[in-house]
Parts: structure tokens; C-alpha cells; sequence
């Protein structure tokens, strides 16, 4: 296996999108080398799909996450909980099946990994996975289940390394992409926006760079290269 360098972004809830970071995001992605971006989960809010799949601005939305799938040149998508049991509850098979997340976004060449507590989508020594558990110790528990993987889910970064003998095992979470407060969640205490970076090398280590990113930062550098941050 060659050494990839990868790209992590996740939780965008369109229409809750934070455009400043998707505008950082496409920047880093044409200035910085990339084998790989991933979207860890939760590209469109399921709050949306349910209450405006019949509306007028529902193309206009669904557009809005094709162009930051393209724009952040994103090769592939985890479905999230927010796409997967989540509509499950409150949608009928039949509209579940509608809404599929391929039909709507009909990108034949992004790859789109189904939402599964039970699998991890790895490259060499690292999984990553949008996220199943909440909490205070929602890292800790990842990694205990998991293994060495970065995770979207909980819109905060943090990380939680074990050292068993000389293997290093690490779970890193990443902020949001999306607004900090949510119409589902209005007191996000913890919660933070962010991004990852990540190097997977030949021998199938790794090596994860967590970005916290707050509204009062002015730039960010990111491998050495400093980036604007113009809030929106």
C-alpha cells in the first residue's frame, strides 16, 4: 500500500452548512495535495429530508450538497445517523427508499458507505466511521469498540489514545461543519466547529491532525500553509 494523505470533513446537516468552512475546506483541497477526502456522516439533516422533501426549496438544498461534495472534491461519503436509522423511524420504507441518499445526490463516482454500527470503513491501520455512541466518553468508547478510528457524530473535537505494548490506538472526533446550534439541538455545550487531516503510511500507520476552528480565529495553517478565515 502507498502512503495516503486524506482529508476529513463531517455532520454538514444541510441546510445548516457553515459556508466559511466550506469555502476553507475547497481552499485546502486546491492548494494542499490529497489522495483522499471523506465525508464522515451527516451531509444533509435528516430534520430537512422529513419536513421539506416536499417543498419548493428541496432541489435547492439537495443541489447545495452536491456542489460541496464537488467543490470539496470528495471521493467518499459516509451515510451518517442522521440519513440512515433516524429517517428509518419516522419514514415509511417506501419514502425511505425515495429519498435514498444515491437517487438524490446521483453521483456515480463518490463512493457512499451505508450507515452500520457493526462496520468501519479502514485504510491500513485507521477506520473511520460517522459514529454510534454519545456522551462525555463517547471517544473512550469508540476506541475501545473499534479500534484505532476518527469519527464525526458528536460535532466536537477530541481524541483518546491507549497505548497497548508498542501499538498505539487512537480515536479522534472532529467538529462540525454545520451551524453550533441545530433546531434539534439548542444548547450544544462542548460542540465546536472542525476538520481533520490524516496520513496513512505504507506500512499502514498513521498519523490524525484534529483542526478546532472558533469564530473568533482570524486564519488557520494548515501543513505549513496559513489560511483566511473571512466568517460569514
Amino acid at each position: 500500500m502507498k502512503s495516503q494523505r486524506i482529508l476529513l470533513f463531517s455532520d454538514c446537516h444541510v441546510p445548516h452548512q457553515d459556508e466559511t468552512i466550506i469555502g476553507l475546506l475547497k481552499r485546502i483541497r486546491d492548494r494542499l495535495p490529497f489522495d483522499r477526502v471523506i465525508c464522515l456522516g451527516d451531509l444533509l439533516d435528516a430534520e430537512f429530508l422529513i419536513n421539506e422533501y416536499a417543498t419548493d426549496d428541496f432541489q435547492k438544498h439537495v443541489d447545495a450538497a452536491k456542489r460541496i461534495i464537488g467543490e470539496i472534491g470528495c471521493d467518499t461519503l459516509l451515510e451518517g445517523n442522521h440519513y440512515g436509522p433516524r429517517l428509518r423511524r419516522k419514514m415509511t420504507p417506501a419514502l425511505h427508499n425515495v429519498l435514498a441518499i444515491d437517487r438524490l445526490l446521483e453521483l456515480p463516482d463518490l463512493e457512499i458507505v451505508p450507515y452500520s454500527p457493526n462496520e468501519i470503513h479502514r485504510v491500513g491501520k485507521l477506520g473511520f466511521l460517522h459514529g454510534v455512541y454519545h456522551g462525555v466518553y463517547a471517544v473512550r468508547k469508540h476506541l475501545e469498540i473499534y479500534g484505532s478510528c476518527v469519527m464525526g457524530h458528536v460535532h466536537s473535537s477530541k481524541q483518546w489514545t491507549h497505548q497497548i505494548g508498542g501499538d498505539l490506538n487512537q480515536c479522534t472526533s472532529l467538529g462540525c461543519t454545520c451551524r453550533l446550534e441545530m433546531p434539534w439541538h439548542r444548547t450544544p455545550m462542548g460542540h465546536n466547529l472542525g476538520f481533520a487531516t490524516a496520513t496513512v503510511f505504507a506500512d499502514g500507520t498513521f498519523q490524525v491532525q484534529n483542526y478546532v476552528l472558533h469564530r473568533d480565529m482570524k486564519r488557520v495553517v494548515v501543513d505549513d500553509h496559513e489560511f483566511k478565515l473571512n466568517w460569514k
